[in-house]
């Protein structure tokens, strides 16, 4: 079978169960950016500085984001009962690994830029396209009815990112560099 099925070739696409949206509905392009932080995540996972426990926890969070494409895939009652779901439980893994870094960092006292090395600046970039897919997330929400954990996922991952970004600048002996809000 081909990779190429010339169904899309009208800016039109299909999700699970038949429903046929605009390339441009807010829905794929939730799930386009979801797709996009994935695979941030996937070049992230591929940088030796990255520790193991680390790389794995990622491997994890790639397999939650495909969980939140399935469930904002279906509308309820085609296929997604039998899907698997976030749960509470995989927003708390993440908030576990958010306080063990951000005790391993200095206290926070001012607003930091983005960047350091390649693998701090890949990480701030895949915190923000966590946010937009967040903000798209939100706005099918008042649209329609979508699982509120997916919002909460997002909105804790984003912030995963941000500790996991300085966390590794840390590693690396990097001196974060501080926003400059006085020019």
């Amino acid at each position: 079978m081909s990779v190429y099925t010339k169904k899309g070739d009208k800016g039109k696409t299909h999700l699970f169960g038949g429903i046929k949206l605009s390339k441009s509905d807010t829905r794929i392009k939730t799930l386009g950016s979801i797709d996009e932080l994935n695979s941030y995540i996937g070049l992230i996972r591929s940088y030796q500085v990255i520790p193991k426990p680390i790389v794995n926890f990622l491997l994890q969070i790639q397999n939650d984001l495909f969980k939140i494409s399935a469930m904002l895939a279906c509308t309820k009652g085609q296929l997604s009962d039998r899907l698997p779901n976030i749960t509470e439980d995989d927003i708390e893994k993440i908030e576990i690994q958010i306080d063990k870094y951000e005790k391993l960092l200095p206290e926070q006292k001012y607003f930091i830029l983005p960047g350091g090395t390649i693998e701090t600046s890949f990480i701030h970039i895949a915190r923000s396209v966590c946010r937009r897919a967040e903000t798209y997330t939100v706005e099918l929400s008042e649209r329609g009815k979508i699982e509120s954990l997916i919002i909460k996922y997002l909105n804790r991952l984003s912030d995963y990112f941000f500790i996991l970004a300085r966390y590794i600048a840390h590693l690396q002996e990097l001196k974060e560099t501080r926003a400059d809000l006085h020019n």
